[in-house]
Protein backbone atom coordinates (compact mmCIF):
# COMPACT_ATOMS: atom_id res chain seq x y z
CA UNK A 1 0.00 0.00 0.00
CA UNK A 2 1.12 3.18 -1.03
CA UNK A 3 1.28 6.19 1.12
CA UNK A 4 1.17 9.96 0.08
CA UNK A 5 4.21 11.31 0.88
CA UNK A 6 5.10 13.76 3.53
CA UNK A 7 6.27 17.13 3.51
CA UNK A 8 9.82 17.92 4.57
CA UNK A 9 9.53 18.74 8.99
CA UNK A 10 10.22 22.20 8.25
CA UNK A 11 7.76 22.93 5.80
CA UNK A 12 5.14 21.02 8.06
CA UNK A 13 5.97 23.29 10.87
CA UNK A 14 6.01 26.09 8.94
CA UNK A 15 2.50 26.20 6.71
CA UNK A 16 0.35 27.64 9.79
CA UNK A 17 3.03 30.67 10.62
CA UNK A 18 1.36 33.66 8.52
CA UNK A 19 3.61 36.26 10.34
CA UNK A 20 7.61 36.58 10.23
CA UNK A 21 9.33 34.49 12.63
CA UNK A 22 10.05 37.34 14.95
CA UNK A 23 6.84 38.47 15.23
CA UNK A 24 4.61 37.81 18.00
CA UNK A 25 1.12 35.64 16.90
CA UNK A 26 -0.62 36.21 20.68
CA UNK A 27 -0.18 39.16 22.99
CA UNK A 28 1.24 37.87 26.32
CA UNK A 29 -1.05 36.23 28.16
CA UNK A 30 -2.30 37.61 31.69
CA UNK A 31 -2.46 33.83 33.38
CA UNK A 32 1.03 33.89 33.90
CA UNK A 33 1.85 31.05 31.20
CA UNK A 34 4.36 33.35 29.44
CA UNK A 35 5.32 34.71 25.83
CA UNK A 36 4.87 31.92 23.19
CA UNK A 37 7.06 33.70 20.37
CA UNK A 38 8.67 30.32 19.92
CA UNK A 39 8.08 29.44 16.10
CA UNK A 40 6.73 25.97 16.49
CA UNK A 41 4.43 27.15 18.97
CA UNK A 42 2.44 30.15 17.03
CA UNK A 43 -1.32 29.24 16.44
CA UNK A 44 -4.03 30.78 13.97
CA UNK A 45 -6.84 33.67 15.76
CA UNK A 46 -9.83 32.06 15.01
CA UNK A 47 -11.59 35.20 14.75
CA UNK A 48 -8.92 36.40 12.48
CA UNK A 49 -9.67 33.64 10.43
CA UNK A 50 -13.60 33.77 10.21
CA UNK A 51 -13.01 37.80 9.24
CA UNK A 52 -10.96 36.50 5.98
CA UNK A 53 -13.52 33.87 5.43
CA UNK A 54 -16.72 36.58 5.52
CA UNK A 55 -14.62 38.98 3.73
CA UNK A 56 -14.08 35.93 1.29
CA UNK A 57 -17.36 34.83 0.87
CA UNK A 58 -18.54 38.53 0.04
CA UNK A 59 -16.25 38.80 -2.48
CA UNK A 60 -17.33 35.79 -4.19
CA UNK A 61 -21.10 36.61 -3.72
CA UNK A 62 -20.79 40.41 -5.37
CA UNK A 63 -18.55 38.77 -8.13
CA UNK A 64 -21.39 36.45 -8.74
CA UNK A 65 -24.25 39.22 -8.93
CA UNK A 66 -21.88 41.59 -11.01
CA UNK A 67 -22.02 38.85 -13.48
CA UNK A 68 -25.62 38.32 -13.26
CA UNK A 69 -26.21 42.00 -13.85
CA UNK A 70 -24.16 42.78 -16.77
CA UNK A 71 -26.16 39.30 -18.32
CA UNK A 72 -29.78 40.70 -17.59
CA UNK A 73 -29.92 44.21 -17.11
CA UNK A 74 -29.62 45.04 -20.74
CA UNK A 75 -32.41 42.64 -21.54
CA UNK A 76 -34.02 43.91 -18.36
CA UNK A 77 -34.08 48.01 -19.87
CA UNK A 78 -34.98 47.05 -23.08
CA UNK A 79 -37.45 44.70 -22.13
CA UNK A 80 -38.64 48.18 -19.93
CA UNK A 81 -37.86 50.39 -22.32
CA UNK A 82 -40.14 48.60 -24.90
CA UNK A 83 -42.66 48.60 -22.32
CA UNK A 84 -43.00 52.52 -21.40
CA UNK A 85 -43.13 53.11 -25.58
CA UNK A 86 -45.96 50.66 -25.86
CA UNK A 87 -48.71 52.60 -26.29
CA UNK A 88 -51.05 49.65 -25.08
CA UNK A 89 -49.27 49.65 -21.66
CA UNK A 90 -49.13 53.37 -21.34
CA UNK A 91 -52.98 52.98 -21.04
CA UNK A 92 -53.07 50.01 -18.91
CA UNK A 93 -50.53 52.17 -16.50
CA UNK A 94 -53.10 54.71 -16.90
CA UNK A 95 -55.59 53.00 -15.90
CA UNK A 96 -54.29 51.23 -13.21
CA UNK A 97 -52.96 54.60 -11.74
CA UNK A 98 -56.55 56.32 -11.81
CA UNK A 99 -57.85 52.98 -9.86
CA UNK A 100 -60.65 52.22 -12.25
CA UNK A 101 -62.47 49.02 -10.96
CA UNK A 102 -62.56 46.69 -14.00
CA UNK A 103 -64.91 43.67 -14.35
CA UNK A 104 -62.67 40.70 -14.14
CA UNK A 105 -63.49 39.23 -17.49
CA UNK A 106 -61.96 42.77 -19.14
CA UNK A 107 -59.32 42.69 -16.22
CA UNK A 108 -58.06 39.08 -17.29
CA UNK A 109 -57.56 39.97 -20.62
CA UNK A 110 -55.58 42.90 -20.40
CA UNK A 111 -53.27 41.58 -17.49
CA UNK A 112 -52.61 38.28 -19.92
CA UNK A 113 -51.65 41.27 -23.10
CA UNK A 114 -49.77 43.14 -20.55
CA UNK A 115 -47.38 40.16 -19.53
CA UNK A 116 -47.62 39.22 -23.63
CA UNK A 117 -46.32 42.79 -24.40
CA UNK A 118 -43.85 43.17 -21.69
CA UNK A 119 -42.28 39.62 -22.57
CA UNK A 120 -42.67 38.95 -26.20
CA UNK A 121 -40.01 38.59 -28.55
CA UNK A 122 -40.52 40.75 -31.68
CA UNK A 123 -37.43 39.76 -34.06
CA UNK A 124 -38.54 35.66 -33.59
CA UNK A 125 -40.17 33.78 -36.52
CA UNK A 126 -43.28 32.75 -35.39
CA UNK A 127 -44.51 28.32 -35.74
CA UNK A 128 -47.31 28.04 -37.80
CA UNK A 129 -49.46 27.15 -33.90
CA UNK A 130 -47.85 30.77 -32.68
CA UNK A 131 -49.36 32.51 -36.14
CA UNK A 132 -52.85 31.10 -35.30
CA UNK A 133 -53.02 31.50 -31.76
CA UNK A 134 -51.10 35.37 -31.48
CA UNK A 135 -54.21 37.52 -30.20
CA UNK A 136 -56.86 35.49 -28.57
CA UNK A 137 -57.31 34.97 -24.77
CA UNK A 138 -56.15 31.85 -24.06
CA UNK A 139 -59.42 30.54 -22.73
CA UNK A 140 -60.19 28.39 -25.92
CA UNK A 141 -57.26 26.70 -27.87
CA UNK A 142 -57.38 28.81 -31.39
CA UNK A 143 -58.39 27.61 -34.73
CA UNK A 144 -56.35 24.61 -35.76
CA UNK A 145 -56.29 23.97 -39.73
CA UNK A 146 -52.41 24.32 -39.90
CA UNK A 147 -50.51 23.75 -36.11
CA UNK A 148 -47.28 22.07 -35.75
CA UNK A 149 -45.62 22.51 -31.78
CA UNK A 150 -42.12 22.79 -33.84
CA UNK A 151 -40.79 25.41 -35.90
CA UNK A 152 -41.38 23.34 -39.57
CA UNK A 153 -40.92 23.77 -43.32
CA UNK A 154 -44.39 23.02 -44.61
CA UNK A 155 -44.53 21.53 -48.05
CA UNK A 156 -44.68 24.54 -51.14
CA UNK A 157 -46.94 24.11 -54.35
CA UNK A 158 -46.77 26.25 -56.98
CA UNK A 159 -44.97 28.57 -54.57
CA UNK A 160 -48.08 28.86 -52.04
CA UNK A 161 -47.46 26.78 -48.68
CA UNK A 162 -49.53 23.97 -47.92
CA UNK A 163 -51.26 22.48 -44.92
CA UNK A 164 -49.28 20.36 -42.61
CA UNK A 165 -50.76 16.98 -44.38
CA UNK A 166 -50.20 14.71 -40.37
CA UNK A 167 -51.96 17.61 -38.78
CA UNK A 168 -54.94 17.43 -41.30
CA UNK A 169 -55.40 13.53 -40.62
CA UNK A 170 -55.41 13.95 -37.08
CA UNK A 171 -58.06 16.05 -36.98
CA UNK A 172 -60.09 13.92 -39.10
CA UNK A 173 -60.84 16.50 -41.89
CA UNK A 174 -60.64 14.15 -44.27
CA UNK A 175 -64.15 13.50 -44.68
CA UNK A 176 -66.92 14.83 -46.81
CA UNK A 177 -70.70 14.42 -46.56
CA UNK A 178 -71.32 15.70 -50.44
CA UNK A 179 -71.87 13.43 -53.17
CA UNK A 180 -67.89 12.72 -54.62
CA UNK A 181 -68.29 11.99 -58.20
CA UNK A 182 -65.58 12.30 -61.04
CA UNK A 183 -66.03 14.84 -63.14
CA UNK A 184 -65.85 12.64 -66.63
CA UNK A 185 -68.66 9.94 -65.00
CA UNK A 186 -70.88 12.65 -64.80
CA UNK A 187 -73.36 13.62 -67.59
CA UNK A 188 -74.98 17.01 -68.32
CA UNK A 189 -78.31 15.27 -67.71
CA UNK A 190 -77.58 13.53 -64.54
CA UNK A 191 -76.07 16.72 -63.16
CA UNK A 192 -79.46 18.37 -63.69
CA UNK A 193 -81.91 15.47 -62.82
CA UNK A 194 -79.62 14.83 -59.45
CA UNK A 195 -77.64 17.95 -58.46
CA UNK A 196 -78.53 21.16 -60.09
CA UNK A 197 -80.14 23.62 -57.56
CA UNK A 198 -80.96 20.56 -55.41
CA UNK A 199 -77.77 18.85 -53.57
CA UNK A 200 -73.70 20.24 -52.68
CA UNK A 201 -71.34 18.11 -54.76
CA UNK A 202 -67.49 17.47 -54.67
CA UNK A 203 -66.06 16.96 -57.93
CA UNK A 204 -62.64 15.01 -58.76
CA UNK A 205 -60.47 15.82 -61.56
CA UNK A 206 -58.17 12.61 -62.63
CA UNK A 207 -55.33 15.29 -63.62
CA UNK A 208 -56.48 17.41 -60.52
CA UNK A 209 -56.74 21.31 -61.02
CA UNK A 210 -54.72 21.11 -64.41
CA UNK A 211 -57.90 19.36 -66.03
CA UNK A 212 -59.90 22.46 -66.31
CA UNK A 213 -57.25 25.31 -65.97
CA UNK A 214 -53.63 26.12 -66.83
CA UNK A 215 -52.14 25.94 -63.17
CA UNK A 216 -48.98 28.12 -64.46
CA UNK A 217 -51.21 30.98 -64.35
CA UNK A 218 -52.30 30.57 -60.82
CA UNK A 219 -48.80 30.00 -59.27
CA UNK A 220 -47.50 32.54 -57.10
CA UNK A 221 -43.88 33.63 -59.77
CA UNK A 222 -47.21 33.48 -62.70
CA UNK A 223 -49.94 35.59 -60.45
CA UNK A 224 -46.80 38.65 -59.29
CA UNK A 225 -45.01 38.61 -62.60
CA UNK A 226 -48.06 39.42 -64.68
CA UNK A 227 -50.59 40.31 -62.27
CA UNK A 228 -48.66 41.61 -59.42
CA UNK A 229 -49.57 45.34 -60.12
CA UNK A 230 -53.39 44.55 -60.49
CA UNK A 231 -55.28 46.54 -57.54
CA UNK A 232 -57.71 43.94 -56.19
CA UNK A 233 -60.99 43.93 -53.53
CA UNK A 234 -59.78 42.65 -50.16
CA UNK A 235 -61.12 43.28 -46.56
CA UNK A 236 -62.11 41.16 -43.33
CA UNK A 237 -65.01 39.02 -42.96
CA UNK A 238 -67.45 40.89 -41.95
CA UNK A 239 -67.34 43.00 -44.38
CA UNK A 240 -66.61 40.86 -47.26
CA UNK A 241 -70.46 39.49 -46.53
CA UNK A 242 -71.64 42.85 -46.01
CA UNK A 243 -70.31 43.79 -49.50
CA UNK A 244 -72.27 40.63 -51.28
CA UNK A 245 -68.78 38.51 -51.03
CA UNK A 246 -66.13 41.03 -51.97
CA UNK A 247 -63.67 43.15 -50.62
CA UNK A 248 -64.78 46.52 -50.09
CA UNK A 249 -60.88 48.15 -50.33
CA UNK A 250 -58.32 47.83 -52.54
CA UNK A 251 -54.37 47.01 -52.85
CA UNK A 252 -51.87 46.00 -55.21
CA UNK A 253 -51.91 42.11 -55.67
CA UNK A 254 -48.28 41.47 -54.93
CA UNK A 255 -48.53 43.89 -51.91
CA UNK A 256 -51.37 41.67 -50.33
CA UNK A 257 -49.44 38.38 -50.46
CA UNK A 258 -46.08 40.76 -49.14
CA UNK A 259 -47.87 42.25 -46.46
CA UNK A 260 -50.75 39.81 -45.37
CA UNK A 261 -49.30 36.02 -46.65
CA UNK A 262 -45.69 36.45 -45.96
CA UNK A 263 -45.85 38.34 -43.03
CA UNK A 264 -45.12 36.07 -39.80
CA UNK A 265 -46.11 37.48 -36.92
CA UNK A 266 -50.03 38.33 -37.87
CA UNK A 267 -52.77 35.75 -36.87
CA UNK A 268 -54.83 34.19 -39.47
CA UNK A 269 -58.12 35.16 -38.40
CA UNK A 270 -57.14 38.40 -38.03
CA UNK A 271 -55.29 39.05 -41.79
CA UNK A 272 -57.59 40.48 -44.25
CA UNK A 273 -59.23 37.96 -47.25
CA UNK A 274 -58.71 38.95 -50.31
CA UNK A 275 -61.83 38.03 -52.58
CA UNK A 276 -61.23 40.19 -56.37
CA UNK A 277 -64.31 40.37 -58.42
CA UNK A 278 -62.05 42.47 -60.92
CA UNK A 279 -58.90 40.15 -62.07
CA UNK A 280 -61.51 37.35 -63.72
CA UNK A 281 -62.74 39.88 -65.93
CA UNK A 282 -59.52 39.77 -67.97
CA UNK A 283 -60.93 37.62 -71.27
CA UNK A 284 -57.32 36.26 -71.36
CA UNK A 285 -57.96 34.26 -67.67
CA UNK A 286 -61.65 33.75 -68.35
CA UNK A 287 -59.88 31.59 -71.38
CA UNK A 288 -57.75 29.56 -69.32
CA UNK A 289 -60.93 28.44 -67.37
CA UNK A 290 -62.39 25.35 -68.62
CA UNK A 291 -64.81 23.45 -66.10
CA UNK A 292 -67.31 20.96 -67.26
CA UNK A 293 -70.06 21.73 -69.39
CA UNK A 294 -72.59 21.03 -66.95
CA UNK A 295 -71.11 23.90 -64.89
CA UNK A 296 -71.74 26.49 -67.81
CA UNK A 297 -75.37 27.69 -67.22
CA UNK A 298 -75.05 30.65 -65.37
CA UNK A 299 -76.97 33.24 -67.10
CA UNK A 300 -74.86 36.32 -65.73
CA UNK A 301 -72.19 34.19 -64.10
CA UNK A 302 -69.57 36.52 -61.41
CA UNK A 303 -66.16 35.46 -61.29
CA UNK A 304 -63.62 36.07 -58.32
CA UNK A 305 -60.24 34.83 -57.40
CA UNK A 306 -59.58 34.15 -53.65
CA UNK A 307 -56.39 34.31 -52.76
CA UNK A 308 -55.55 33.90 -48.33
CA UNK A 309 -53.68 32.56 -45.56
CA UNK A 310 -54.35 29.26 -43.76
CA UNK A 311 -57.29 30.25 -41.13
CA UNK A 312 -58.94 32.98 -43.28
CA UNK A 313 -62.91 32.09 -44.76
CA UNK A 314 -65.72 33.32 -45.23
CA UNK A 315 -68.72 33.09 -42.02
CA UNK A 316 -72.08 31.85 -42.91
CA UNK A 317 -73.67 33.70 -46.18
CA UNK A 318 -75.85 32.29 -49.49
CA UNK A 319 -76.43 33.15 -52.41
CA UNK A 320 -77.29 32.15 -56.15
CA UNK A 321 -76.05 28.32 -57.62
CA UNK A 322 -71.90 28.36 -58.02
CA UNK A 323 -69.06 26.46 -58.10
CA UNK A 324 -65.41 27.10 -56.21
CA UNK A 325 -62.19 25.86 -57.26
CA UNK A 326 -59.47 25.13 -55.34
CA UNK A 327 -56.21 25.42 -57.89
CA UNK A 328 -53.74 25.33 -54.62
CA UNK A 329 -53.97 24.68 -51.34
CA UNK A 330 -57.84 23.45 -49.98
CA UNK A 331 -60.70 24.34 -48.40
CA UNK A 332 -63.36 22.84 -45.63
CA UNK A 333 -66.43 23.43 -46.03
CA UNK A 334 -69.56 23.82 -43.58
CA UNK A 335 -73.17 23.11 -45.37
CA UNK A 336 -77.00 23.17 -44.05
CA UNK A 337 -79.68 22.94 -46.55
CA UNK A 338 -81.68 25.39 -47.44
CA UNK A 339 -84.59 24.79 -44.70
CA UNK A 340 -82.29 25.39 -42.14
CA UNK A 341 -80.94 28.67 -40.80
CA UNK A 342 -77.38 27.97 -39.16
CA UNK A 343 -76.89 28.48 -34.86
CA UNK A 344 -74.41 31.89 -34.85
CA UNK A 345 -75.25 33.19 -38.31
CA UNK A 346 -74.67 36.48 -37.30
CA UNK A 347 -71.00 38.32 -36.54
CA UNK A 348 -68.37 34.70 -36.18
CA UNK A 349 -65.63 34.35 -38.05
CA UNK A 350 -65.02 30.81 -39.61
CA UNK A 351 -62.33 29.79 -37.28
CA UNK A 352 -64.23 31.66 -34.25
CA UNK A 353 -67.58 29.62 -35.10
CA UNK A 354 -65.51 26.48 -35.17
CA UNK A 355 -64.65 26.95 -31.40
CA UNK A 356 -67.52 28.45 -30.22
CA UNK A 357 -70.41 27.16 -31.53
CA UNK A 358 -69.52 23.89 -33.83
CA UNK A 359 -68.02 21.80 -31.07
CA UNK A 360 -70.93 22.96 -28.25
CA UNK A 361 -73.68 21.58 -31.28
CA UNK A 362 -75.32 17.89 -30.82
CA UNK A 363 -74.46 15.86 -33.78
CA UNK A 364 -78.22 16.27 -35.49
CA UNK A 365 -77.34 19.62 -35.61
CA UNK A 366 -74.05 19.59 -37.43
CA UNK A 367 -73.84 20.76 -40.52
CA UNK A 368 -72.37 18.87 -43.43
CA UNK A 369 -69.19 19.02 -43.86
CA UNK A 370 -66.29 18.65 -46.63
CA UNK A 371 -62.45 18.80 -47.46
CA UNK A 372 -61.80 20.24 -50.98
CA UNK A 373 -58.36 19.24 -51.95
CA UNK A 374 -56.16 21.08 -54.59
CA UNK A 375 -57.76 20.49 -58.22
CA UNK A 376 -61.28 19.76 -56.64
CA UNK A 377 -64.63 21.71 -57.41
CA UNK A 378 -67.40 22.14 -54.75
CA UNK A 379 -70.77 23.20 -56.44
CA UNK A 380 -73.54 24.99 -54.03
CA UNK A 381 -76.64 25.09 -54.98
CA UNK A 382 -79.06 28.51 -54.29
CA UNK A 383 -79.93 29.18 -50.72
CA UNK A 384 -77.99 26.70 -49.37
CA UNK A 385 -76.23 28.53 -46.22
CA UNK A 386 -72.49 27.41 -46.31
CA UNK A 387 -69.02 28.51 -44.41
CA UNK A 388 -65.74 27.91 -45.88
CA UNK A 389 -62.10 28.10 -44.09
CA UNK A 390 -58.62 27.78 -46.43
CA UNK A 391 -56.21 24.86 -44.92
CA UNK A 392 -53.23 26.08 -46.21
CA UNK A 393 -52.31 29.16 -48.19
CA UNK A 394 -55.21 28.77 -50.90
CA UNK A 395 -55.72 29.77 -54.38
CA UNK A 396 -59.47 29.11 -55.55
CA UNK A 397 -61.26 30.63 -58.23
CA UNK A 398 -65.24 30.94 -58.43
CA UNK A 399 -68.17 31.73 -60.43
CA UNK A 400 -71.78 31.73 -59.44
CA UNK A 401 -75.30 32.86 -60.63
CA UNK A 402 -75.56 36.84 -60.60
CA UNK A 403 -78.95 36.75 -61.85
CA UNK A 404 -81.05 35.11 -59.30
CA UNK A 405 -84.50 34.23 -58.86
CA UNK A 406 -85.42 34.53 -55.15
CA UNK A 407 -86.38 31.63 -53.35
CA UNK A 408 -90.00 30.96 -52.11
CA UNK A 409 -91.17 33.14 -49.19
CA UNK A 410 -88.24 35.13 -49.37
CA UNK A 411 -89.69 38.10 -51.29
CA UNK A 412 -92.49 38.61 -48.70
CA UNK A 413 -89.80 38.00 -45.60
CA UNK A 414 -87.44 40.19 -46.57
CA UNK A 415 -89.97 43.39 -47.42
CA UNK A 416 -91.57 42.88 -43.99
CA UNK A 417 -88.43 42.71 -42.42
CA UNK A 418 -86.92 46.24 -44.17
CA UNK A 419 -89.99 48.02 -44.19
CA UNK A 420 -90.88 47.38 -40.22
CA UNK A 421 -94.47 48.29 -40.98
CA UNK A 422 -96.03 46.15 -37.93
CA UNK A 423 -95.36 43.08 -35.75
CA UNK A 424 -98.54 41.27 -37.57
CA UNK A 425 -96.29 41.92 -41.33
CA UNK A 426 -93.54 40.57 -39.79
CA UNK A 427 -94.85 37.76 -38.63
CA UNK A 428 -96.58 36.84 -41.94
CA UNK A 429 -93.32 36.84 -43.48
CA UNK A 430 -91.77 34.60 -41.12
CA UNK A 431 -95.01 31.96 -42.00
CA UNK A 432 -94.26 32.41 -45.68
CA UNK A 433 -90.64 30.90 -45.30
CA UNK A 434 -92.55 28.15 -42.94
CA UNK A 435 -94.92 27.64 -45.38
CA UNK A 436 -92.19 26.87 -48.17
CA UNK A 437 -89.63 25.22 -46.00
CA UNK A 438 -86.98 28.06 -46.82
CA UNK A 439 -84.92 29.01 -43.86
CA UNK A 440 -87.20 28.56 -41.31
CA UNK A 441 -85.72 26.08 -38.90
CA UNK A 442 -83.52 27.87 -35.99
CA UNK A 443 -84.33 31.58 -37.57
CA UNK A 444 -83.79 33.99 -34.73
CA UNK A 445 -84.98 36.88 -37.54
CA UNK A 446 -88.17 37.04 -37.28
CA UNK A 447 -88.63 37.73 -32.92
CA UNK A 448 -85.33 39.72 -33.79
CA UNK A 449 -86.73 41.83 -36.33
CA UNK A 450 -90.15 42.34 -34.04
CA UNK A 451 -87.78 43.44 -30.95
CA UNK A 452 -86.13 46.07 -33.97
CA UNK A 453 -90.19 47.33 -34.65
CA UNK A 454 -90.62 47.81 -31.40
CA UNK A 455 -87.37 49.29 -30.04
CA UNK A 456 -88.33 51.81 -33.24
CA UNK A 457 -91.70 52.73 -31.56
CA UNK A 458 -90.77 53.65 -28.21
CA UNK A 459 -91.85 50.03 -26.44
CA UNK A 460 -88.69 48.89 -24.98
CA UNK A 461 -90.03 46.05 -22.89
CA UNK A 462 -91.78 44.41 -25.71
CA UNK A 463 -88.67 45.13 -27.70
CA UNK A 464 -86.60 43.40 -24.83
CA UNK A 465 -89.29 40.56 -24.91
CA UNK A 466 -88.66 39.94 -28.46
CA UNK A 467 -84.86 39.80 -28.33
CA UNK A 468 -84.98 37.40 -25.46
CA UNK A 469 -87.01 35.21 -27.48
CA UNK A 470 -84.83 35.40 -30.38
CA UNK A 471 -82.22 34.49 -28.03
CA UNK A 472 -84.22 31.21 -27.15
CA UNK A 473 -84.28 30.09 -30.66
CA UNK A 474 -80.70 30.11 -30.96
CA UNK A 475 -78.52 31.24 -28.25
CA UNK A 476 -75.49 31.87 -29.76
CA UNK A 477 -77.07 34.69 -31.80
CA UNK A 478 -74.69 37.68 -30.76
CA UNK A 479 -77.86 40.07 -32.70
CA UNK A 480 -80.02 38.91 -29.63
CA UNK A 481 -77.86 39.77 -27.35
CA UNK A 482 -77.25 43.06 -28.84
CA UNK A 483 -80.64 43.54 -29.00
CA UNK A 484 -80.86 42.38 -25.46
CA UNK A 485 -77.93 44.70 -24.10
CA UNK A 486 -79.92 48.10 -25.88
CA UNK A 487 -83.45 47.69 -24.71
CA UNK A 488 -82.30 47.55 -21.41
CA UNK A 489 -79.92 50.29 -21.11
CA UNK A 490 -83.09 52.07 -22.97
CA UNK A 491 -84.79 51.18 -19.75
CA UNK A 492 -81.90 51.97 -17.46
CA UNK A 493 -81.10 48.63 -16.14
CA UNK A 494 -77.32 48.82 -16.24
CA UNK A 495 -76.43 45.81 -13.92
CA UNK A 496 -78.58 43.83 -16.49
CA UNK A 497 -76.66 45.28 -19.10
CA UNK A 498 -73.46 44.35 -17.57
CA UNK A 499 -74.95 40.28 -16.97
CA UNK A 500 -75.60 39.96 -20.59
CA UNK A 501 -72.41 41.49 -21.96
CA UNK A 502 -70.59 38.80 -19.78
CA UNK A 503 -72.86 36.33 -21.19
CA UNK A 504 -72.27 36.98 -24.49
CA UNK A 505 -68.76 37.58 -24.17
CA UNK A 506 -68.60 34.37 -22.88
CA UNK A 507 -70.46 32.84 -25.65
CA UNK A 508 -68.09 34.51 -28.83
CA UNK A 509 -64.78 35.34 -26.50
CA UNK A 510 -63.03 37.07 -29.53
CA UNK A 511 -66.01 38.58 -30.77
CA UNK A 512 -64.71 42.77 -32.78
CA UNK A 513 -68.66 43.85 -32.39
CA UNK A 514 -69.09 42.73 -28.73
CA UNK A 515 -65.80 44.50 -27.35
CA UNK A 516 -66.72 47.73 -29.33
CA UNK A 517 -70.53 47.87 -28.29
CA UNK A 518 -69.43 47.23 -24.50
CA UNK A 519 -66.67 49.75 -25.79
CA UNK A 520 -69.71 52.48 -26.40
CA UNK A 521 -71.91 51.38 -23.23
CA UNK A 522 -68.75 51.63 -20.69
CA UNK A 523 -68.09 55.22 -21.95
CA UNK A 524 -71.58 56.72 -22.35
CA UNK A 525 -72.06 55.98 -18.59
CA UNK A 526 -68.00 58.17 -18.16
CA UNK A 527 -66.41 55.11 -17.73
CA UNK A 528 -63.28 56.11 -19.91
CA UNK A 529 -60.99 52.96 -18.46
CA UNK A 530 -62.87 50.31 -19.31
CA UNK A 531 -64.21 51.78 -22.41
CA UNK A 532 -60.28 51.99 -23.59
CA UNK A 533 -59.80 48.71 -22.72
CA UNK A 534 -62.44 47.53 -24.89
CA UNK A 535 -61.23 49.33 -28.02
CA UNK A 536 -57.81 48.56 -27.52
CA UNK A 537 -59.07 44.67 -27.77
CA UNK A 538 -61.24 45.63 -31.29
CA UNK A 539 -57.85 46.69 -32.33
CA UNK A 540 -55.64 44.33 -31.41
CA UNK A 541 -58.16 42.00 -34.03
CA UNK A 542 -58.55 44.94 -36.37
CA UNK A 543 -55.46 47.46 -36.31
CA UNK A 544 -56.93 49.12 -39.09
CA UNK A 545 -59.97 50.78 -37.49
CA UNK A 546 -58.14 53.98 -37.53
CA UNK A 547 -61.58 55.63 -36.47
CA UNK A 548 -61.06 53.20 -33.25
CA UNK A 549 -57.11 54.66 -32.62
CA UNK A 550 -58.51 58.10 -32.80
CA UNK A 551 -61.37 57.08 -30.12
CA UNK A 552 -58.61 55.77 -27.92
CA UNK A 553 -56.38 58.86 -28.25
CA UNK A 554 -59.20 61.06 -27.03
CA UNK A 555 -60.38 59.02 -24.33
CA UNK A 556 -57.00 58.58 -22.39
CA UNK A 557 -56.47 62.81 -22.92
CA UNK A 558 -59.76 62.53 -21.18
CA UNK A 559 -58.88 60.01 -18.71
CA UNK A 560 -55.64 61.80 -17.72
CA UNK A 561 -57.20 65.07 -17.28
CA UNK A 562 -59.92 63.59 -15.14
CA UNK A 563 -57.48 62.10 -12.85
CA UNK A 564 -55.49 65.47 -12.39
CA UNK A 565 -58.85 67.26 -11.50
Amino acid sequence: MRHKRKPPQDVRRRRPVLLSENSTRFPPRENGQGDRSSVGDKEENPASAASKAFAVTVFCISLLGTIICMCLLPKYFAADLKTQTNPFINGFRQVQDAGEDLPPRIMKLFQARWEFEKGKAPNKPLTVTAQQNHGDDGDVSQHNHDQTSDVVELPVTGGWRSSDATQLKAMEKSKCHFDVRYAANLTKAEFAETYQNKEPLLLKFSGGAQDWTDTTTWTRSGLMGKYGDHMAEYGYEESINYNGGRGMETIALKDYVQVHIDVTNASGSDTPYMVDSGLLKYRELQDKIYVPEYLQYFQRPAGLLIIGRSGLGLGWHEHGDGWNGVVFGEKHWYVYNRSVVPPGLHRYEPADWEKYVYKKLPSHRRPLECTQEAGDIVYIPQGFYHSVVNVGETIAVSFRENQVTPLPGQVQFVEAITKFESEEAIRKGADALRVNNVHYHGNPLPDYAVGMFHMRSGDYEAALKNFQAALAVDHFNLLGYLGVTDALSKLGRTTDVEMYFAEAMNTHKSSVQLYEEYGKFRQALGDLGTAIHAYETVLERRPGREDLYRKVLALQKDLVETSFD
